[in-house]
């Protein structure tokens, strides 16, 4: 962390914390049978393609450094304590 170079290499660690957060959040939405409009929540597959989709992407993280988690979990607690910061502000006004 702190050089150019290390970037790409923070935004894809980012990037596939998302993407394993939406994995699971599908396998949730199926569990909670989440419906919009009386449809059930359902994806082609079933939860074949999800459990696969998280299983590439842990392993595309095993790939990265302690040190991008490190520098990913900082950037989220100082962008977290800014908004709730933000979120006290306004509530003054």
């Amino acid at each position: 962390p702190g050089s150019v170079p290390a970037l790409p290499a923070l935004s894809a660690v980012g990037i596939l914390l998302r993407r394993l957060s939406g994995c699971l959040a599908v396998l949730e939405m199926r569990l909670r049978d989440v419906r919009a409009e009386s449809v059930q929540f359902r994806i082609a597959g079933g939860p074949v393609v999800p459990l696969l989709a998280s299983a590439v992407v842990l392993w595309l993280l095993t790939s990265a450094r302690a040190a991008d988690f490190l520098a990913v979990g900082g950037v989220l607690l100082v962008s977290t304590g800014l908004y709730v910061l933000r979120r006290q502000m306004l509530r003054a006004l």
